[in-house]
């Protein structure tokens, strides 16, 4: 067992040392104000309207690829700690939509909300996220429900794309990059 061990070892090691320069970062998106708008939620096309193309029309294209990202809050305007309320107070009340876990604990200098991967699929895992996904026992954050960038500011989505054979990796980057950066919310 232990060579079969090893071998697995050896090919996870092959897979990283290959796409250990192939992934790309992206130009980070702001997400403001104008994506928070309640005829989004009636329709659930917020990846085809035209106020949100900015968004969407290069995510979409990413179907099949793999993808690590991020959200950072301004910290100039909220705090980790104000954040976690709204969002607690969200997730205990009795709203309808599946929210994403979140620790006891958190590090309330953190400047980030969400670490998150998604194997396929980026942008409907965004719209989850954002509180517009049809099926609302889909977990994400539901942003569109308890969080205000009038309040808080704008959240900035950063993200990197990897080859598709780093599919079954990217959950221990998401591990690693969310002990670094310890987010608000969310699992690790």
């Amino acid at each position: 067992m232990k060579q079969k061990i090893n071998s697995i070892f050896k090919k996870i090691a092959e897979v990283a040392e290959r796409n250990s320069d192939a992934f790309h970062e992206n130009q980070p998106l702001i997400i403001s104000s104008t994506v928070f708008n309640k005829m989004y939620c009636a329709d659930s096309n917020v990846t085809r309207c035209a106020e949100q193309q900015h968004i969407f029309s290069d995510l979409v294209k990413l179907k099949k690829r793999p993808v690590l990202y991020w959200f950072s809050i301004d910290d100039t305007i909220s705090n980790a700690k104000h954040l976690r309320e709204e969002y607690a107070a969200f997730r205990n009340s009795r709203q309808p939509r599946s929210t994403a876990s979140y620790k006891t604990y958190f590090d309330i200098n953190s400047k980030t909300l969400y670490v998150g991967k998604v194997k396929e699929g980026f942008h409907l895992r965004l719209v989850t996220h954002l509180g517009y996904s049809k099926n609302p026992n889909t977990a994400g954050m539901q942003l569109f429900h308890w969080y205000y960038p009038e309040e808080f500011g704008n959240l900035t989505l950063n993200y990197m794309v990897f080859n598709e054979e780093m599919s079954d990796l990217i959950t221990i980057l998401e591990m690693e990059l969310a002990r670094e950066l310890k987010p608000i919310i969310g699992k690790y």
